[in-house]
């Protein structure tokens, strides 16, 4: 017949004492480890980073929204991609308009209920940012709403998925952690880099 295996000794459980001894030696050790964290140069360079970072988002945002300087341009060609026939407007709606102006410019404008395509040799307004002078939306003569480049719509989604991300991270306190750290500034980066390349 097999020996019996000795028994573990019954755990006796935590005084509320001993437990909140063990919690506050946990805090104690977690606040030496972020302070430890915080004082070595890849934080403070990846922070410093970070904050430059969020402020150029914050522009790139601002400028798809509100903060945007106007061209005149001349349509020098234009294309319509057409979709469904209105009956009311008795016309098809435009989807998108791609056009060249007279100074070799190609943009794709993507339009909604817009029926009125625009002609050859009609003035248009291009609205770009103040500082990268990227072209984000159009605006025509003979319609009185602003229409968004094809490439502003990725990049509005892209810089509002960082931002949300990278605000998630600084109110949980992620970003006192190399990972966190990492995320939110590689994050930011991507999506600036997206704003200034296309």
């Amino acid at each position: 017949m097999p020996e019996e295996q000795p028994r573990r000794k019954q755990r006796t459980p935590l005084t509320a004492e001993e437990l909140f001894y063990v919690k506050k030696i946990k805090e104690l050790k977690e606040q030496e480890r972020i302070i430890k964290f915080k004082q070595t140069k890849l934080y403070k360079t990846c922070n410093s980073i970070n904050v430059v970072l969020v402020a150029v988002l914050s522009y790139c945002l601002l400028s798809i929204w509100i903060c945007t300087y106007w061209q005149q341009a001349t349509i020098a060609q234009v294309q319509c991609k057409h979709s469904k026939y209105n009956k009311e407007v008795k016309a098809a709606e435009i989807t998108s308009i791609e056009i060249e102006t007279t100074n070799a410019l190609k943009l794709t404008i993507l339009t909604s209920e817009f029926y009125t395509p625009p002609e050859e040799g009609q003035h248009f307004f291009i609205g770009r940012d103040f500082l990268f002078h990227k072209i984000l939306k159009v605006k025509f003569n003979s319609n009185e709403r602003v229409f968004w480049h094809q490439f502003t719509y990725p990049k509005l989604t892209l810089l509002i998925f960082a931002a949300g991300v990278g605000f998630f991270i600084y109110k949980m306190n992620r970003h006192l952690t190399f990972n966190g750290l990492i995320i939110s500034v590689a994050l930011n980066f991507i999506a600036v880099l997206y704003f200034i390349a296309f």
